[in-house]
């Protein structure tokens, strides 16, 4: 009897330790494609990471460089991976913008942000200076926290960027003289017509509505002079207080005054609103604009 008891319990033993064994066999089955996995994930980033256009580079938070790709090598004019692995991006950094790289610095691994990008200028090794986006973004390698980041060149869409600009200037400050004149010419006008003592109520509206025109003619010119501004996020406001009833009237005088179109309207007449008048004014411009331009058969606005 104790002979069966003690056969009992082996088989019982066996039988636990056949499930461990089993046990034991799915979990390194499961590591096996955890290991395969991840070993897929790798070879796919090595390849996008080598064979993209754009220049990529791996980068530790005292900004040394740990990988480079191919792309990376011709950008910055060198001809092998080796002379810029081991690096500091610094290295390549022209005088005046390291305080790019700093900002980017901080802002990833001390602000914590999981991604960053700058417009800023690197040195070849000819001492070229070129433009490039850069944009870099945070992720964890074996306890170490890096940055993939990616730069492009945009020397080509800076240098668009800076004509398109000198342009603008150039046409604005061209558009000033005539204007000046335009505005001198109205003002003799003006005075000719309070001198008059016989004139069209007709002929003093259109005076009136060119005055208008010219002023706001100016303050276009203007915004076209801070288009830099503009383009960089700095546009001013000029808030004030002002009827808003009075505004839709001056502003659409130009598309009434030939008598074939009415505009109407309907709400408070004494709402007054807090906003920049004359760029409030250009979009109701642009409104009344476009519905005689898309509904000319349409008489009423």
């Amino acid at each position: 009897m104790e002979n069966i008891d003690f056969l009992k319990k082996e088989i019982q033993s066996l039988r636990a330790e056949i499930e461990r064994l089993k046990s034991d066999k799915r979990l390194v089955a499961l590591a096996n494609q955890h290991q395969a996995a991840y070993q897929q994930s790798q070879v796919r980033f090595r390849t996008v990471f080598e064979n993209s256009r754009l220049g990529n580079i791996i980068i530790t938070s005292d900004l040394k460089i740990l990988q480079v790709n191919s792309a990376l090598v011709a950008m910055l004019g060198y001809d092998q991976k080796e002379e810029i692995i081991g690096t500091r991006i610094m290295d390549y950094v022209p005088e005046g913008y390291q305080e790019h790289w700093k900002l980017l610095q901080s802002k990833l691994w001390h602000a914590r942000m999981p991604f960053f990008s700058l417009e800023t200028c690197l040195r070849r090794k000819d001492g070229c200076i070129f433009w490039c986006q850069v944009t870099s973004i945070l992720f964890t390698d074996h306890d170490d926290t890096l940055g993939y980041t990616i730069i492009e060149d945009i020397s080509v869409q800076h240098k668009l960027k800076e004509d398109r600009e000198n342009f603008i200037s150039i046409a604005s400050h061209e558009l000033k003289t005539p204007l000046t004149s335009l505005q001198a010419y109205l003002q003799i006008m003006n005075r000719i017509i309070e001198n008059e003592r016989v004139i069209s109520d007709k002929l003093i509206k259109l005076s009136s509505s060119a005055n208008h025109s010219i002023n706001k003619l100016g303050l276009l010119v203007n915004d076209l002079l801070d288009s830099t501004k503009i383009s960089k996020g700095q546009l001013n406001l000029n808030i004030s207080s002002f009827n808003i009833s009075k505004l839709v009237e001056n502003c659409c005088t130009h598309i009434q005054s030939e008598g074939k179109y009415s505009l109407t309207y309907k709400g408070d007449v004494e709402l007054k609103v807090s906003a920049d008048e004359q760029k409030l004014e250009q979009v109701l411009i642009n409104l009344v604009n476009n519905a005689v331009k898309y509904a000319p058969e349409s008489k009423k606005l």
